[in-house]
């Protein structure tokens, strides 16, 4: 691609002194129209540049694209940018400028260090790639008192300044404004630009991304939405640190916890202080770059932006001194409220136009992959291609890979070592430290410890392993596919894939080992749950390969200590699980692992064709999780994978459910032996447990399981004491780590596959499941809000619906942080006992009301949180009662309003590592 070189625009010739005035005035509009037009044009071909280098990176073609970048960068050098302004140059002395003039100069004068101030004392300073000015703080206590003072009838709640029982006594009128609205922040900008004659607005969702430094890390389309943009991972206002350094801004922390203590209130690990219990004067904390406060916490700050194309919320930016989790304090994090809403940690920033919006480029295109520097063709390199099993390809660290027929990639002979994650480890501090234990079950490894395959790794620190593998050795490193594992293995051939197979769905090869068709397996055959084991590494639940089989390795072995297969392959079969690419189901929730681990003992288990499954952040039994990775050679065989989702798979479809629960209807639940009873909901696989976990089901499982966490036996909420029916009360201060517990109890004592339902399967319980809209990329959290409640379409709700924070509840158990559903009156103080009120068509009770309800899911990528649906007797708003509200929880939290409902699966249950 040939060099470009730059030319200044025409300019027009400089007028003699003493010109008559219309000339004057008529060359100062060109000057001024034509730097607008420049402006534009610039604009344009920047995002035509952009969208070029990203399609020629997406074509590896690397050298142009690198010559588009440096011709893109060459835009902003001063040489370019001197030439631009020889384009239109500065008229001569013409008379005197207008105040609306000379306040422009004073706005494209303002920077970082002399930042423009308007008449209430506020600073305002420029953000690149916008067209505004940022005030430097969130709108204070005496700017809106100076906005109130000429206001008629602005609802009084934001002269509040107790919070939590706290009354700010510090500077207080320099404290961020609070209990204001989004529209009462509209009205505040519309004074405010009468008042001075600027445009002040609120600062859009995107602007303010640029505002706290990762707006050209997202990725904005024509369609994109703040619920659907690319959210960027671990990045926080003050750096990429977790817990938050001291003085990184205000948050819920230990100074709240002394003064302004709250029974629901968290706050941020690692004793964080930041000094104060509620709001703290604006910036008190460090600046960012570009001279902006408070960005990361204070209070929530309104933006200008409706959350998604519902149009129904308006987003919030930058979390609040009433915010502790990981994910809220993340900068990419959204919250969204609606517009009328009032709250104690809610206030706003506004910004300042300073002339017409630049367009912000934005791809056409996503881009494309990183192009990895000295990364060749794959089916160029000699090294590659002349690897076979007697001469394995080996890399930097030692690993070595060997071809494997069927496929277009060579295969790490041998798991990943503890020597080989160390080595990535001490280039990427700051990760998960979980790897380096290698005592299991109270086994410590001695004998040659850095050559046992590296455990405690989920799917997304294996993808982080071969990322980082890449970009070292300059060549394409990855997890294998499912499809590739098989053939690995040797019945690749034998299975039977079609364009809609999943390995959930895919024919699995009976009676096929990966050391042959005998069982028990012979002696070294591999790694399993041994003799050893029994002896050196006991645990109360396990089992032992029968026939005495003794691998001689208690725990994990060493790499390589047993026979290869006969493509020269070791431990395909026990040692550790290996995690695959692969989504187990179209519903995209669990990983695949395949082969095995010390861990294993049956024969299920042990066949060449068994899968397990899990969450990609999966790390809760990761002592037999491990992986094995694979070295691209060329262009990898397509792999047919749908744009979209399916829905859950239809009941008829099913093949040979149990013949109890395929007949099971509205009108004849099934039931087990707890007397819990169960229906099918359509398009799901599973049938719904009508009601919610009762106390007495949970107290049959914790008489099983003496030691679990006590807390919920307590039947007493805000002073009130349960006294009727005590056992038919949903169960409540259970976390969602326990009613996994609960779960894997009664699948146990059943012989069934109980679990908690996904988010979507009771978007379907509730009714809604066909209006919302997912995607491969959809989380909870994203997933489109239909409208609704569980009993229609009406606020407040007819007489007799649900069971929530009502007038029994102000009577009889009454709180001063709670306010309550006017006139409605369900009879119930707290909780009430389940099927109290109308089920749903479907035959299901208290989907809105009694207790909100866990499902499976993480929130949303960023797993920090998980989902709870529904609402509570401990609830008034009306937003959480529409069936498409999602609470979001700490998987171990448990909450006086919080319980759960179980499903069982239709289908036989799917084999899972122990």
């Amino acid at each position: 691609m040939a060099a470009v070189s730059h030319r200044p625009a025409s300019t027009l010739p400089d007028l003699p002194e003493g010109s008559p005035e219309p000339l004057v005035v008529l060359r100062q509009t060109w000057t001024t129209e034509s730097g607008k037009i420049r402006a534009t044009l610039d604009a344009a071909l920047q995002q035509s540049l952009q969208a070029l280098e990203t399609e020629l990176t997406r074509a590896r073609d690397f050298e142009n694209a690198q010559t588009v970048l440096a011709y893109r960068e060459s835009l902003a050098t001063p040489a370019f940018t001197a030439a631009a302004a020889s384009a239109t140059p500065s008229a001569p002395s013409v008379p005197e400028p207008s105040d609306s003039a000379a306040t422009d100069t004073d706005l494209a004068r303002a920077t970082k260090e002399a930042p423009f101030e308007n008449s209430l004392g506020m600073k305002f300073v420029p953000v690149p790639e916008t067209d505004v000015l940022f005030c430097i703080h969130e709108v204070r206590y005496r700017d809106y008192a100076e906005y109130a003072k000429s206001a008629d009838n602005i609802v009084p709640n934001w002269k509040n300044q107790t919070h939590d029982g706290f009354t700010i006594k510090d500077s207080p009128e320099d404290h961020p404004m609070v209990y204001v609205s989004w529209e009462e922040a509209q009205a505040f900008c519309v004074w405010l630009s009468e008042k001075e004659g600027k445009t002040y607005r609120l600062p859009t969702d995107r602007e303010w991304s640029h505002a706290v430094g990762i707006g050209l890390e997202e990725d904005w389309k024509d369609d994109t939405t703040p619920a659907t943009v690319f959210n960027v991972p671990d990045a926080f206002p003050w750096g990429d640190e977790w817990p938050p350094p001291k003085g990184a801004g205000n948050y819920s922390d230990q100074s709240r916890q002394e003064k302004a203590p709250r029974d629901d209130a968290q706050y941020v690990e690692g004793g964080y202080d930041d000094g104060f219990p509620t709001t703290a004067p604006v910036m008190n904390f460090e600046a960012n770059k570009l001279g902006l406060y408070d960005l990361g916490g204070n209070v929530w700050e309104w933006c200008d932006d409706w959350y998604s194309v519902e149009q129904k919320d308006r987003v919030l930016r930058g979390g609040s001194w009433n915010s502790n989790g990981r994910g809220s304090l993340l900068s990419s994090y959204r919250r969204r409220n609606s517009p009328g809403s009032h709250y104690d940690y809610v206030g706003f920033r506004v910004v300042l136009e300073t002339g017409a919006p630049a367009p912000i480029a934005a791809s056409t295109t996503p881009p494309g992959p990183r192009s990895v520097p000295g990364l060749t063709a794959p089916d160029s390199d000699p090294d590659l291609a002349r690897a076979t099993k007697d001469a394995p390809f080996e890399n930097s660290l030692g690993m070595k890979f060997v071809p494997v027929p069927g496929t277009d990639v060579l295969f790490g002979i041998h798991e990943v070592r503890y020597r080989d994650y160390a080595a990535y480890a001490e280039e990427n501090p700051g990760i998960n430290a979980k790897w380096q234990n290698q005592t299991h079950d109270g086994f410590t490894i001695k004998d040659d410890p850095e050559d046992h395959p590296v455990v405690w790794v989920n799917w997304e620190d294996a993808q982080a392993f071969c990322a980082w593998l890449s970009e070292k050795e300059g060549k394409t490193y990855r997890l294998p596919t499912d499809r590739e594992w098989s053939l690995a293995v040797g019945i690749g051939r034998k299975e039977d894939w079609k364009d809609d197979t999943t390995p959930e769905t895919v024919f699995k090869v009976p009676d096929a080992f990966p050391w042959g068709d005998d069982w028990p397996p012979p002696t070294g055959a591999g790694n399993y749950s041994d003799q050893s084991r029994q002896e050196e590494a006991p645990r109360g639940t396990a089992k032992y390969v029968e026939g005495g089989y003794d691998d001689g390795f208690p725990t994990t072995a060493p790499v390589m200590r047993f026979e290869a297969n006969k493509l020269g392959l070791y431990d395909l079969s026990g040692n550790v699980w290996e995690w695959c690419e692969d989504w187990y189901s179209g519903e995209q929730k669990d990983r695949v692992l395949r082969g095995g681990s010390w861990h294993n003992n049956e024969r299920v288990d042990l066949r060449s064709s068994i899968r397990s499954r899990f969450t990609p952040g999966t790390r809760s039994i990761g002592s037999s999780h491990g992986f094995r990775v694979v070295l691209e050679t060329s262009a990898p065989d397509p792999v047919v994978a749908s744009t979209t989702p399916p829905a859950p798979r239809p009941v008829s479809g099913l093949k040979n459910p149990a013949p109890d629960l395929a007949r099971a209807t509205k009108d004849v639940p099934f039931e087990n032996t707890l007397g819990m009873k169960f229906v099918p909901v359509p398009r799901t696989d599973v049938l719904f447990g009508i009601h919610e976990v009762r106390h007495r089901d949970y107290a049959a499982y914790a008489k099983e399981n003496p030691g679990i966490n006590a807390k919920w036996q307590n039947q007493t909420h805000e002073g009130f004491a349960l006294t009727e029916r005590l056992e038919d009360h949903p169960v409540v201060f259970v976390s969602w780590e326990d009613a996994q517990a609960f779960c894997a109890w009664l699948s146990g004592k059943e012989g069934k596959t109980y679990r908690l339902p996904t988010d979507r399967e009771w978007s379907f319980a509730a009714g809604i499941g066909r209006d919302e809209k997912w995607t491969r990329d959809t989380t909870p959290e994203t997933v489109n809000r239909p409208e609704g409640y569980p009993w229609g379409s009406k606020w407040p709700p007819p007489e007799g619906t649900m069971n929530c924070c009502d007038e029994s509840r102000q009577a009889k158990a009454p709180s001063k942080n709670s306010p309550w559903v006017e006139g409605y009156d369900d009879g119930f103080s707290t909780t009430a006992p389940v099927m109290s009120f109308e089920p749903n068509k479907l035959g299901l009770f208290d989907l809105g009301g009694n207790v909100r309800e866990w499902c499976e899911d993480w929130l949303s990528s960023e797993k920090t949180f998980r989902v709870v649906r529904g609402a509570s007797w401990d609830d008034s708003d009306e937003g959480y009662f529409r069936s498409s509200h999602r609470h979001q929880n700490l998987p171990t939290r448990s909450e006086k309003r919080v319980g759960f409902r179980v499903v069982v699966e239709l289908a036989p249950p799917a084999a899972t590592a122990p």
